[in-house]
């Protein structure tokens, strides 16, 4: 059968999606999570911020590492 292949449930499996959720810093950081569909919270760094564009890409702009909190995450 196909058990061992991506993508495939066997039968009886209860199939599960999870969230995945990324605190990003960087320009890159905040590309990459998007990109693989995680929810991004972005903390940008003061020394090298991100593009604005960049930051309006990301779910949710913290001005610190300090406003994270369990509910945003």
């Amino acid at each position: 059968g196909g058990a061992g292949l991506a993508g495939t449930t066997p039968p009886g499996a209860v199939a599960m999606r999870v969230a995945a959720r990324a605190v990003e810093d960087s320009e890159a950081g905040i590309r990459s999570a998007k990109a693989a569909g995680m929810r991004v919270i972005a903390v940008p760094n003061p020394h090298f911020p991100p593009a604005e564009e960049t930051l309006a890409d990301a779910d949710v702009v913290l001005a610190s590492i300090a406003e994270l909190t369990p509910d945003l995450v």
